[in-house]
């Protein structure tokens, strides 16, 4: 176990160069000097001094600009792959034909127990084992992206959380001050974007700097997921929800950016995505590399979907979702409806859109056609994406065993090593490469 003193003071490091940044349209002439930090420092709670040696943070092999996943040369680059455990191994990723893999890594793994007088341990054996995957992926020319995950979003509720319960370490809950029942679990990820902001901030500043810290230095790494499906609990599904939990995701922000000026921070809406199309995404700022991210998992059924807001989904998310469609009856033209949402809003805030998570159950009746279909359309609406995920054991794993990909899997594979999957290249600038 590593100990370190890792703290807040590092929001207050400057970076000074100077980049253009182009329109979406344009081609980007990089730069290989750092832009200036983004943002005004946040001032956080228990604020201590800490070094870094930036001289370790390297230029990713892909950066946005825009809209768009741009590599060192400014083409357009479409990233397409699968969700993996740190666990993983590259061969895993490498067999599904992936140039991206967005891999899950939870705060409550990194850090098993508290700081102690400022200084925090990190697990080696987790951090080693994340190591040793990146190196492997970047050998093979394969992107990352670190998506910092939560699903039932603390063990602390693990007696009322169905499957996974991991994210929040249990130790940030200890207290008792939250009891460990479905109703305190919604008090406290409410709690967490409001009343204990600046508690919840502090307690995730260190965690989000080591990890920055640490795997800037890899080129193949794209960038960070700030928090994924931010759960709003007791707060309610509305758009104050939704704006409240992206200015906490803002404050995370300059946090990154004084120590990685290029790497894409990735945000999310309210859980998978809701509440996209009346959020108001200028609370982010103008950080030129923000990604967007949502999550697909639409059955597509005719009569079901977003409401005329692109807020919420009808008539609920059970009876709208993959996870609980045993059949794949939706249509093509309704998934197209509702996709448009998120592109059209990620678009407007001139960031590109990433489909974090997409999937069909392994045993549903008709999963081939809900792939096919959500091939066709990222196709037309120019997405990168990963599909969840490379497990043996979830319910939408695409693995059978270690070694053999179930037919969902093999659809997949043989789609990303298709020669169907080369975009279009007609000799115009917009020509998009598939790394």
């Amino acid at each position: 176990m590593r100990r370190t003193a890792l703290g807040l003071g590092l929001l207050g490091l400057t970076l000074v160069a100077v980049l253009m940044w182009p329109g979406a349209d344009d081609p980007v002439a990089v730069d290989p000097t750092p832009p200036p930090s983004i943002g005004a420092p946040v001032t956080l709670p228990g604020a201590t001094d800490v070094t870094v040696d930036l001289d370790n943070v390297v230029r990713p092999s892909i950066t946005t600009s825009g809209t768009r996943f741009v590599d060192e040369s400014g083409a357009t680059v479409l990233l397409r792959g699968v969700n993996a455990h740190p666990s993983a191994s590259p061969k895993a990723v490498l067999s599904t034909g992936s140039n991206f893999v967005r891999i899950y890594i939870k705060w409550s793994d990194l850090e098993r127990d508290p700081p102690v007088d400022g200084l925090h341990t990190w697990s080696d054996d987790a951090l080693e084992r994340l190591d040793t995957m990146i190196d492997g992926l970047r050998d093979e020319g394969v992107q990352v992206l670190l998506d910092i995950h939560q699903c039932g979003w603390s063990s602390y509720w693990a007696p009322v959380s169905k499957g996974c319960s991991a994210g929040i370490p249990e130790w940030y809950y200890a207290d008792g001050r939250f009891p460990a029942t479905g109703a305190g679990r919604g008090a406290a990820r409410a709690a967490w974007w409001t009343s204990e902001a600046d508690r919840s901030a502090a307690g995730y500043v260190p965690f989000l700097q080591m990890i920055v810290s640490r795997y800037s230095a890899y080129e193949n790494v794209v960038g960070y997921e700030l928090f994924n499906e931010p759960a709003w609990g007791a707060l309610g599904p509305s758009t104050e929800t939704t704006n409240t939990i992206l200015q906490w995701q803002a404050a995370m922000i300059p946090v990154v950016r004084a120590i990685d000026p290029w790497r894409a921070i990735v945000v999310m809406g309210r859980g998978g995505g809701e509440g996209i199309g009346t959020a108001d995404l200028s609370l982010l700022g103008s950080d030129p590399h923000l990604v967007l991210d949502w999550h697909n998992y639409y059955n597509g059924r005719v009569g079901t979907g977003l409401d005329a807001d692109g807020d919420r989904w009808v008539p609920s998310w059970s009876e709208t979702h993959m996870q609980d469609t045993p059949i794949y009856d939706g249509t093509l033209d309704q998934q197209r409806e509702v996709l448009r949402v998120p592109v059209e809003r990620a678009a407007a805030a001139g960031m590109p859109l990433l489909i974090g998570e997409w999937g069909a159950r392994y045993d549903a009746i008709g999963a081939d056609v809900y792939q096919s279909h959500m091939f066709e359309l990222f196709e037309e609406f120019g997405l990168s994406w990963s599909r969840w995920g490379l497990s043996t054991t979830d319910k939408m794993g695409i693995r059978l065993s270690h070694d053999q990909l179930r037919p969902v899997g093999i659809q997949l594979r043989d789609y990303l090593n298709s020669s169907g999957n080369e975009p279009p290249n007609d000799g115009s600038p917009h020509d998009r490469a598939v790394i």
